[in-house]
Parts: C-alpha cells; sequence; structure tokens
C-alpha cells in the first residue's frame, strides 16, 4: 500500500543535476509505496559486482534488518545507485566498498585516493572531480549532486567525510517515515 509522500523544494539554483526529477516531484504529492532498502541494496549490490570485479574491488552488504523509507522508489534507486557507481569507480586495484544498513541510516565506504577534509564540500558540486585521475574516467562529475538533491528531497541528511587511509565514507539518515 502506498502513501502519499509531499517531497521537499530543493534550490535547482545551486543543485541542477536534479532539476527535472525535482520540479516533478516538488510539484506534486506523490503517491508511492515504501521502498525496502534491504532488498533494494542486495540488487544494487549484484549489480555493481562484475564492474567492481573488473577493477579488482570487493563489495560488501551488511543489512541485518529491513529499513523501510518512505519516499519515490525511482528517486530512492537513484540515490543508492550513485553512490555505489562512485565508490566502485573512485577506488584503488583491491580496494572495498561497503554498504551498510543501520536503524535509519545507510552508509557507503571505500578504500580510494586520500581525499582531504576541505575537498569534500567541493564533491557535491555538479561537474566537480578531484585530481586529474578523475578527468579520464566515465560519468560527468554528477553523481553526489544528484545524491544530495535526492536525499534533500526526501527530509534526509547526507554527511561525508575521508577515510583514515584514503576513501570516502557517505552516510545518509533518514527521518522517520
Amino acid at each position: 500500500m502506498g502513501v502519499a509522500l509531499p517531497l521537499r523544494r530543493v534550490s535547482v539554483r545551486s543543485e541542477p543535476a536534479a532539476r527535472v526529477w525535482l520540479w516533478v516531484t516538488t510539484m506534486t504529492h506523490l503517491f508511492c509505496s515504501c521502498a525496502s532498502w534491504r532488498k533494494m541494496a542486495r540488487q544494487l549490490v549484484g549489480e555493481v559486482r562484475p564492474r567492481a570485479k573488473e577493477r579488482d574491488v570487493a563489495v560488501t552488504l551488511t543489512a541485518d534488518r529491513p529499513l523501510h523509507v518512505a519516499g519515490d522508489p525511482v528517486l530512492l534507486r537513484h540515490l543508492l545507485t550513485n553512490l555505489l557507481h562512485n565508490a566502485v569507480q573512485y577506488n584503488r586495484p583491491g580496494g572495498t566498498v561497503s554498504l551498510r544498513l543501520d536503524g535509519r541510516t545507510l552508509t557507503v565506504a571505500n578504500t580510494g585516493e586520500p581525499v582531504r577534509p576541505d575537498q569534500v564540500a567541493g564533491l557535491f558540486e555538479p561537474f566537480r572531480r578531484l585530481g586529474q585521475d578523475r578527468t579520464g574516467t566515465t560519468g560527468h562529475g554528477l553523481g553526489l549532486s544528484i545524491a544530495r538533491s535526492i536525499t534533500t528531497a526526501h527530509g534526509a541528511r547526507i554527511t561525508t567525510h575521508p577515510g583514515d587511509d584514503g576513501g570516502l565514507t557517505v552516510s545518509v539518515t533518514f527521518n522517520d517515515s
């Protein structure tokens, strides 16, 4: 059964990557079902594993219990897809990606190149990548910008911090549904 869910308005001036999605979702109330993060996470981890294997990156999922989040299932899937793809793409050979669902929070961490704390905020800007090594990869530098827009539209909070030995940890915390 679905729930009527008003998604929050997000400034499209500061977040153009999700302009079309957010225009549609903020102008109306969506009728959608609750998304089971555990089921979606298992499916997406399975989808990203071939690419991870090509890059010699191990992917793990820890989800002890289902996490249900009221929201647009398509946008929530895009959110998790973007986070997982970034974690694999911006990793190192022999690295790891871990996806953890815990309470109202999902966390994606990788073991990529070191990121200085002062560089983290800029990663959420559209078309922003770190260093020369990121300019030759696929994609357009929109993943984290889109993730932030989707998170904000769902009334959730996204936080990011550099890993101790490189890479990033991105956490999305949802309010009670």
